[in-house]
């Protein structure tokens, strides 16, 4: 037998393609190399993932402009993350082509370019696992299509705050999903991942209490605190899916070095002992039964994780309550930064 008849078939349809803007030189041969390897790794990859909505791989030095080409929005900052902790370099996205949702990814080719490095190297390594991780988000996607009711598209929040609540929390899912299941490829990655996540909630009290203040004084309106509070506090439970993913990818496999799990298990107890520690049990715990789950049943599913969200922002004297045309953000003057 040989080794394709015992690997699963490649889900990767014969349509999908690679396409490379702005190449760094004008050798179209490389290019042309490049795109055909990157297909290959795809193809080979796709009978352990399905990517079976994959429509394309966009590869550009110049990542943000060929998101939004991609997109068909100029808004790219709303969707990728741009802050003083790093700035997005690759990302799956969902449109729409004809009747039905397909997955394209788009990457920026300095990102995954040390995936082809001859020689094995974390660098290497660590290139490779980035590019997988937004394959498993078109698995990801794949799997909601195939089983959620209605499919991906009825996939809809109940009402504008359970939309609002959603777009906080569903990263931590999301991400937990997509670095868990490629944390062994480079197991090192996660410890940058927990680096992140500390300095985060390090800095969140100071950060919310800045701006807090200056909408207590009037310096800033609501419609200009809410909007990056939110952002925050998404950006938090992000975070909080890369690290809690890698390090539970590491710590639930027999492979994974025994001296490398000592150090996840004292980084996270670091983190878990600092104020907004509270939160790596409290969102592992919510998200666990998603992970878990062989279907889709509804987004009743992400109600405690929801919950989580909810406490968090009422750490900062923040409330969501619902009213006839969407929700209202109460936000009370008499909030106190300096004392909470």
């Amino acid at each position: 037998m040989s080794d394709d008849q015992e690997r699963p078939e490649p889900t990767l349809p014969p349509n999908s393609i690679v396409q490379l803007r702005d190449w760094h030189n004008e050798s179209e041969d490389e290019a042309r190399e490049f795109g055909q390897f990157l297909m290959a790794t795809t193809h080979e990859w796709s009978r352990y993932l399905d990517l079976s909505r994959l429509s394309k791989v966009i590869l550009a030095y110049d990542y943000h402009a060929a998101l939004a080409l991609a997109r068909g929005d100029d808004q790219v900052a709303d969707v990728a993350t741009v802050n003083e902790f790093g700035q997005s370099a690759a990302m799956s996205i969902v449109v729409r082509e004809g009747d039905e949702l397909k997955s394209v990814v788009v990457v920026s080719t300095p990102l995954i370019k040390a995936m082809f490095d001859e020689e094995d190297s974390t660098l290497r390594r660590s290139s490779l696992q980035s590019y997988v991780h937004e394959l498993v988000h078109v698995d990801d996607h794949a799997f909601l299509d195939r089983t959620f009711p209605g499919g991906a598209a009825a996939a809809t929040p109940a009402d504008d705050l359970h939309g609002a609540l959603l777009a906080i929390v569903m990263p931590a899912r999301s991400e937990y999903e997509a670095t868990r299941r490629t944390a062994l490829i480079e197991p090192s990655t996660g410890l940058q991942f927990l680096d992140m996540l500390s300095a985060v909630l390090a800095d969140l009290w100071t950060e919310v209490r800045r701006e807090r203040r200056k909408y207590n004084e009037r310096e800033i309106s609501l419609e200009e605190f809410w909007p990056w509070l939110q952002e925050r506090c998404r950006f938090v439970f992000q975070s909080l899916g890369y690290a809690l993913g890698h390090a539970d990818g590491v710590l639930n496999e027999e492979e994974a070095s025994g001296d490398l799990k000592a150090v996840y298990l004292r980084r996270l107890e670091d983190i878990a002992s600092t104020d907004f520690g509270w939160l790596i049990d409290a969102t592992r715990a919510a998200v666990m039964p998603i992970y878990r789950q062989e279907a889709w049943t509804g987004l009743a599913i992400f109600d405690d994780l929801v919950e989580v969200g909810r406490r968090l922002l009422g750490e900062f004297g923040v409330q969501l309550l619902p009213q006839a045309n969407g929700f209202w953000v109460d936000v009370p003057w008499t909030w106190d930064p300096a004392l909470n």
